[in-house]
């Protein structure tokens, strides 16, 4: 899962203690800030059977020795595999060296008086590298804890303490691919609130429909992550609905999760053989851009008051010739070099819809800049690739064969999760991008 959830391991008694245990309590907490957790607890105790000890509070059958050394093996394979990503995706040297200039600079006296911006930054930076080793130690600490406890349950060829065990290394895995998710959202922008802007693919009510179903889905994921949701632009086409919507997504890591969104989303037939239709029913482009404030230097986009053309016109409320409340808060800036044109009237004031403007520009301007080096980039790894504005990145097939699927990483849903995927159950779809295209080659 996404959320930067903590899982914590406890209760676990040390391996060398357990050959001399009359009688043991073992308790398998696992604990996360994430609607999808679970917590379970089982209590081992002597069995007049013979058998070591007798698991209580599970309903099923117990598992057999044989389904148990499977799932194990998996999950230990998995737990490593994902303990090496972590170590090959972080240059811990590098961290190391930041953690020292960080706190070299911290020590500054002068430095919260001649820059307090400058200095917040750079505390905040120190504890998330903080964080971020001592995570990666809890990681492999805990890891070898868990196999010497496995050694021993394997010596004694106790089912209940497999069990047991096999349920703190799927915690132990789940901990270890959020981490994961956390380091690839490392980038400058990555802890940026997001712009979505859903485009329809023609005039069509029911392509109309398409896009406002799919800027629904997009409010009920944030929504699902209490981020906050405004919409900035909002064009309509008759009474078909929403031409064009612009959401602002406010809340950390809302562009790191959702860049890979961007591309063509299809609404496609079904046949009742499963198969996807060729032509899509209705289609709608996404675009999905970072939040940059006006002193956000990491982007790099500076704005010349001389490049634009800024005026206040009317909002919506002005039609017919009549002078409503809304009429003449809208800003309209054009951007003369480029041409780019972005129009704020949701904001109650016509200061903070201008401020909205230059921000949704500013996002343009780097979103722009940012398509023209990939394109030009020869690298099979640039930042987004396979990932232009009109590359169809997803299909969903809502009719007999009920399927959602991810063209560029293969991930998709079927049944009832289609219908889940529509109310924002999007969190795999992005953490299969980030999978694919952050991970290290």
């Amino acid at each position: 899962m996404l959320t930067a959830a903590r899982y914590c391991v406890c209760s676990i008694p040390k391996a060398s203690s357990l050959s001399h245990a009359g009688r043991r309590r073992v308790l398998v907490t696992v604990r996360a800030r994430s609607s999808l957790a679970s917590a379970f607890a089982c209590t081992l105790r002597p069995n007049v059977r013979g058998r070591k000890y007798t698991t209580f509070g599970a309903s099923e059958d117990p598992p057999t020795s044989k389904a148990l050394d499977v799932s194990i093996r998996e999950t230990v394979s998995g737990v490593e595999r994902s303990l090496e990503n972590i170590q090959e995706y972080m240059d811990f040297d590098r961290v190391s060296q930041e953690i020292q200039a960080a706190q070299a600079s911290l020590e500054d006296p002068y430095l919260w008086m001649a820059n307090p911006g400058a200095a917040s930054r750079a505390q905040s930076r120190l504890a998330e590298l903080q964080h971020q080793l001592s995570s990666r130690d809890r990681l492999q600490k805990n890891f070898k804890r868990l196999k010497e406890l496995l050694a021993v349950a394997e010596a004694a060829e106790d089912l209940d303490l497999h069990a047991a065990v096999l349920l703190e290394l799927q915690g132990l895995r789940r901990s270890a691919d959020e981490f994961l998710t956390t380091l690839w959202l490392s980038r400058p922008l990555d802890q940026n609130s997001a712009y979505i802007d859903v485009r329809t693919g023609s005039d069509s009510a029911a392509a109309c429909d398409w896009a406002d179903r799919l800027v629904q889905m997009y409010t009920k994921w944030a929504q699902s992550r209490k981020f906050a949701v405004k919409t900035v632009e909002d064009t309509h086409e008759d009474l078909a609905g929403p031409k064009g919507t612009t959401l602002l997504v406010e809340g950390r890591y809302a562009y790191g999760y959702t860049q890979y969104e961007s591309g063509i989303h299809a609404l496609t037939s079904a046949a009742a053989s499963g198969e996807l239709g060729a032509r899509p029913a209705a289609i709608a482009s996404v675009r999905v851009l970072p939040y940059i404030d006006e002193d956000d230097v990491t982007a790099g986009v500076e704005l010349d008051p001389a490049d634009l053309e800024i005026a206040t016109v009317a909002g919506e409320g002005a039609k017919n010739g009549k002078t409503t409340p809304e009429m003449g808060k809208a800003v309209r800036v054009v951007h003369v070099p480029t041409g780019l044109t972005v129009t704020c009237q949701r904001e109650p004031s016509v200061h903070q819809n201008r401020v909205m403007a230059l921000s949704l520009l500013r996002s343009k301007l780097y979103d722009a800049e940012l398509q023209k080096r990939a394109h030009s980039e020869s690298s099979a790894h640039s930042a987004l690739q396979g990932t232009p504005q009109d590359t169809p990145i997803r299909i969903y097939a809502l009719e007999a064969a009920r399927v959602v699927k991810d063209l560029r990483t293969g991930y998709e849903v079927s049944s009832d999760g289609v219908q889940k995927v529509l109310n924002g159950d999007l969190d795999r779809f992005m953490e299969a991008s980030l999978r694919k295209f952050r991970k290290k080659h």
